[in-house]
């Protein structure tokens, strides 16, 4: 007969809770305990040892790694391209390629390679864009430049770069 009550090596041993979403516990395999940390964007676990020993210090170390790892998560960078600034831009720019609304100059607005509303927006999640971030943006191109940008040019950048939320709708 096979003893059934035979212990894992990968068997929790003990658990803390530390608050909701963030746990340390040990294993048999190990001395150090592990931290859990409930991710709740990408709907699952994060495993990671605290490479500590005592459930104090590990705890400590648990509480870092959750404040550091939540600041990370909070990024107005986008966590995948299809929700990136630039992937709108190019979806409404081939969406509007054959309408006349759609320019050369618009097309160079978007695409510059120092200044563009890509360079600049590119990589940001586009449910994170804010008006301020385009007053930002607004006020880096007047600094950049010997002479102020008209108030119809500004009004163009204002449209283009709301694009992403207009198209997601």
């Amino acid at each position: 007969m096979v003893d059934l009550a035979k212990k894992s090596k990968k068997q929790i041993l003990k658990t803390k809770s530390l608050r909701k979403g963030l746990a340390i516990y040990r294993i048999a395999q190990s001395p150090y305990r592990y931290i859990r940390f409930r991710d709740s964007i990408a709907g699952r676990y994060v495993v990671k040892s605290s490479r500590e020993t005592t459930r104090l210090e590990a705890t400590e170390v648990a509480f870092e790694f959750a404040d550091t790892y939540r600041s990370k998560a909070d990024s107005d960078h986008a966590k995948r391209k299809a929700t990136s600034f630039e992937h709108y831009a190019k979806k409404l720019k081939a969406m509007q390629k054959g309408q006349t609304k759609w320019s050369d100059d618009d097309s160079k607005l978007i695409n510059r390679s120092k200044n563009g509303l890509i360079h600049y927006f590119g990589k940001y999640d586009v449910t994170k864009i804010t008006m301020g971030m385009v007053r930002d943006y607004l006020i880096h191109l007047d600094a950049n430049r010997s002479k102020r940008l008209a108030e119809s040019t500004k009004s163009k950048l204002s449209d283009v770069s709301t694009c992403g939320t207009e198209l997601r709708v």
